[in-house]
């Protein structure tokens, strides 16, 4: 593919690097033309110096055959208006990083009117994935798919769980749970299970759900029973605004 990525920092160094070891054509623009200088060298990529909303700028870097544009700058406005203007000068998907509070409530705003493609707030994101561990404390991790509408969830079989010795095809007659068990990992292994696999204890299982079944998942397989009713969180940062 070919990437355009806005903002020479931590992220936007990072994602030259993994985007770059993947193969893929980067070409970084940021207003240190010595910043620049150094990822051009670093990582053998393309570089430009000069402002990420300007519209000369980013016809130099080919925004116009860019496959994806990514602004990651410390500035919110800045990141927004480079995702407008390459979009309408022809990319043909747009990120913006945009960690402003008062922004992300205008983010499907921004999104249907002024035809901006991706908003990822890191804070946000953070804050979020937290009050889900929060929320479902024996769960090893939780990720959300579709917008919020599909769950992914890990949990760690222990030696008096009701699940232990159960084959997943007899999932839903035994605890009548709307879960779909995708991976085990056992040990080193990691598993795509068929119906007749049977959990034994220490077994990760991933398993999805919506949003709506997952309490009632964890409440079904007795893994609710400890809530966390009281938090102390230390620091005023976004991250602890939004949780």
């Amino acid at each position: 593919m070919n990437v355009i990525i806005v903002g020479g920092g931590k992220v936007g160094i990072m994602l030259t690097g993994l985007l770059s070891e993947e193969g893929h054509s980067v070409t970084v623009i940021d207003t240190a033309a010595k910043l620049v200088e150094n990822i051009v060298n670093d990582y053998d990529v393309m570089g430009i110096g000069g402002n990420g909303a300007s519209a000369s700028v980013l016809n130099e870097a080919g925004v116009a055959q860019c496959d994806v544009f990514i602004a990651v700058t410390g500035s919110d406005e800045l990141n927004i208006m480079s995702c407008i203007i390459a979009s309408k000068v022809g990319a043909k998907h747009t990120i913006a990083r945009v960690r402003s509070a008062e922004y992300s409530l205008q983010i499907p705003f921004m999104r249907d009117s002024l035809g901006l493609g991706l908003v990822i707030n890191p804070d946000f994101e953070a804050a979020d994935e937290i009050s889900r561990i929060i929320e479902f404390p024996a769960a090893t991790k939780i990720e959300t798919f579709s917008k919020g509408r599909i769950e992914l969830a890990e949990i760690t079989v222990g030696k008096d769980s009701s699940l232990c010795g159960v084959r997943l095809v007899d999932l839903r007659k035994i605890f009548d749970t709307a879960m779909l068990v995708c991976a085990v990992q056992r040990g080193e292994e990691v598993i795509i299970p068929s119906g007749n696999f049977v959990i034994e204890a220490g077994d990760k299982i991933h398993f999805t759900a919506s949003k709506l079944d997952l309490p009632k998942v964890f409440k079904t397989l007795g893994l609710s029973k400890k809530k966390i009713r009281s938090v102390l969180i230390i620091g005023g940062s976004r991250t602890s605004f939004y949780l």
